[in-house]
């Protein structure tokens, strides 16, 4: 029998999980390679980009992927056609083109092909709609990354010079760090105000099972609260004044003087985005925004179900909630076989975007609604469940009715026996709080109770009730005890990931692909440190950011940074030329690092000595900057290079991983040169150690958008 004279046809995807699933698919016409992400970019050591002649690049093949451009100018040989199915975004297009002119690729030899989801029906259609690389697409990669050669190529030394050699800059990272350094002098700035409340268990009935609480929610007609509380009209300052409150309300009878109930719906929340999926992982899970996006990529490329790979969800690096209505329809006739016809919303729900949101690829969304997650939980790892299962429950309840709910306020008055003198704190606007004295005659508490009438979308999560004995109005009511506390004031909280990422998304700052990137970075370079699941700036964080600030106000704000990103958009968009972007953002730059060139004073050189000893030649051991943060030294140096590292002084980082050998908590160290590992929690009964993957770019290399590996 004659062999088919029909050559294969090559498809190049990024990562080698997309090749198993996606062989399934397109069948055996049609041969996939992957190219672990890039094979081309900027050189390792060198600027690489000449200035003068308009941003000229100067690309190199990377060494790293020598074998992978070997394999993949091995099978050119045997194709005529190939097809660039990377990711569906802007590094995306950029990996398509570096592979187009890094193997030398005929333009008319190629054909672009991109998907939202890897299942057949999404697959084929795209290969029926193959179109040419996008140069806008690629320019605006290119801009970005351009951009950030630019400062990290040219700041990082002038913190060299100035703090410590080592030191790294990055356009977008410096941002973030600003936001964590003022938030840590917001709080080192904050002064308490002291301010007390009180509440009390009460029943109707002395044989009632339990209690329930109410809070003092008035004083006469005046409502209490605390001093930052901008509802607040009066707060009781100390503790004197709610002692004395408490013991004439001890001796008051309480009634019910009111009652006011009211209904309300519940719509269920629009389906993930990036943002919102980092946010929910990371406060309900304790996922690190990484840890999120690898686990969300293996769902995406694909899991072995009964020996088949199956992908699970859509693309997971969006702004958008869009969702198509093929998908809306399964998921609406899903609803009415599993969960009947009535827990289906009158008419299909869609969600509008953000202002600014790039709407480029659906909502992050279950491929298969019907393949539920009890059902394959058995194929899943438990971060892969977790994440799954948060994914669909959110998508399957944008189709659900609403949850109903009856809420109730009851208003439990005591009307004291005579007038009480009591010394308050008035709060009026914006004014600071004045003191003031007043005579109580009445106080008024406050009990909320809420009721699920109907479950809805609500079904598919555990809501909680607070259910409170009837009452009536007038009905006397016992009071058990009270209960006085003292508050303070408090500053606002630090940021944890979940909240950076809401704040990166408020300010414009970066896009879906970069907010995971930007927090690994900030923590890997020693400016932030994870504290639990706080995000602190650490002293070399916030000495960086006080030597940049000053020098850099027009680059390093959150202002710039998000008109930066809609610039991008628009070379995206063939609204504006990314070369005169570069240019102008250049001759802004160069204003700046010039004069922080001639003014920044340095910090080197002024060493804090210690008291300690160097335990080799007996001199005083001195303070010093380095890469990771302060770090002991001889003064003795160059005769005498000793040196002593301090440890930080936040907790060490957490894996979810258990030691192989002892079964104890494995968590992320550093070594004395700055090396990230994971230990044993046990040490040092137990010395296990385990490797972490080593970060490819230089320390003065800033962040790219998705790298595909």
């Amino acid at each position: 029998m004659k062999k088919s004279s029909k050559k294969k046809s090559l498809v190049i995807v990024e990562s080698p999980a997309k090749v198993k699933t996606l062989s399934k698919i397109l069948g055996d016409n049609f041969e996939i390679k992957a190219s672990y992400g890039h094979i081309r970019d900027l050189p390792k050591k060198g600027f690489g980009i000449n200035i003068k002649k308009d941003f000229k690049p100067k690309y190199q093949l990377m060494e790293s992927r020598d074998k992978v451009i070997s394999e993949l100018r091995s099978s050119l040989a045997e194709v005529d056609k190939v097809y660039l199915a990377t990711d569906p975004d802007r590094e995306g297009e950029a990996i398509a083109w570096h592979l187009m002119e890094g193997l030398e690729l005929a333009p008319e030899r190629v054909e672009r092909v991109t998907f939202n989801e890897i299942t057949p029906q999404a697959v084929l259609d795209a290969f029926k709609k193959t179109r040419q690389i996008s140069m806008s697409l690629v320019n605006a990669q290119q801009a970005r990354r351009f951009l950030d050669r630019i400062v990290g190529y040219k700041l990082s030394p002038l913190l060299w010079r100035k703090v410590a050699r080592g030191l790294s800059a990055g356009r977008v990272q410096s941002v973030a760090v600003r936001l964590l350094v003022e938030r840590e002098k917001e709080i080192g700035d904050f002064k308490p105000q002291e301010y007390w409340k009180i509440s009390g268990d009460f029943k109707i009935k002395e044989d009632d099972e339990k209690p329930f609480e109410a809070a003092l929610y008035k004083i006469d007609d005046k409502q209490v609260g605390s001093p930052s509380d901008d509802s607040t009209e009066v707060f009781i300052p100390n503790e004197a004044n709610a002692r004395n409150l408490v013991s004439a309300l001890e001796a008051t009878d309480f009634k019910v003087a009111n009652i006011r109930e009211r209904e309300n719906n519940q719509q269920p929340p629009p389906p993930f985005i990036t943002s919102t999926l980092q946010q929910q992982a990371s406060t309900q899970m304790g996922f690190s925004t990484k840890k999120t996006m690898i686990v969300a990529q293996q769902l995406y490329e694909g899991v072995d179900i009964e020996g088949e790979p199956v992908a699970l969800i859509t693309y997971m690096r969006t702004d958008a909630v869009r969702v198509s209505e093929i998908a809306i329809k399964e998921c609406r006739d899903f609803i009415s076989k599993k969960y009947g016809k009535s827990e289906v919303f009158k008419t299909p729900r869609h969600y509008k975007s953000r202002k600014g949101a790039q709407d480029a690829h659906e909502a992050i969304r279950p491929t298969y609604v019907s393949q539920m997650p009890s059902e394959i939980k058995g194929y899943l790892t438990p971060e892969q469940y977790k994440l799954y299962n948060l994914i669909w429950k959110r998508f399957v309840a944008t189709q659900m009715k609403p949850g109903h709910w009856r809420n109730k306020t009851i208003e439990i008055e005591a009307a004291l026996k005579k007038p009480l003198p009591l010394d308050v704190n008035i709060i009026s606007g914006e004014a600071q709080p004045t003191a003031d004295k007043m005579d109580v005659n009445k106080c008024v508490f406050r009990v909320d109770e809420r009721r699920l009438v109907s479950k809805g979308f609500l079904a598919l999560y555990e809501p909680e009730e607070q259910l409170l004995p009837e009452m009536k109005g007038g009905e006397k009511v016992l009071l058990m005890k009270l209960f006085p506390a003292a508050n303070f004031t408090q500053p606002s909280p630090r940021y944890n990931e979940a909240s950076l990422v809401k704040a990166l998304e408020k300010f414009g700052i970066g896009r879906p692909s970069t907010y995971a990137p930007i927090i690994s970075t900030i923590q890997d370079r020693g400016y932030v440190q994870k504290a639990g699941r706080q995000l602190v700036a650490t002293e070399l964080g916030i000495l960086v950011t006080e030597k940049l600030i000053p020098y850099f106000t027009d680059i390093l704000n959150t202002k710039f940074t998000s008109q930066m990103e809609k610039r991008l958009d628009a070379i995206e968009e063939e609204r504006s030329d990314w070369i005169s972007l570069l240019k102008a953002f250049y001759r802004l730059f160069k204003r700046d690092l010039e004069k922080a060139t001639l003014e920044m004073a340095s910090s080197k050189g002024k060493e804090s000595a210690t008291g300690e000893k160097c335990d080799k030649c007996g001199k005083p051991l001195v303070e010093r900057w380095g890469r990771f943060g302060k770090f002991l030294a001889c003064s003795g140096y160059p005769e005498c290079k000793n040196i002593v590292s301090l440890k930080p002084k936040v907790e060490t980082q957490s894996t979810g991983e258990v030691c192989e050998k002892c079964g104890k908590p494995m968590v992320i160290k550093r070594s004395r040169k700055g090396w990230r590992f994971m230990a044993c929690s046990g040490y040092p009964e137990c010395k296990t150690t385990k490797s972490l993957k080593k970060q490819a770019e230089p320390a003065v290399e800033p962040e790219k958008e998705t790298i595909g590996e």
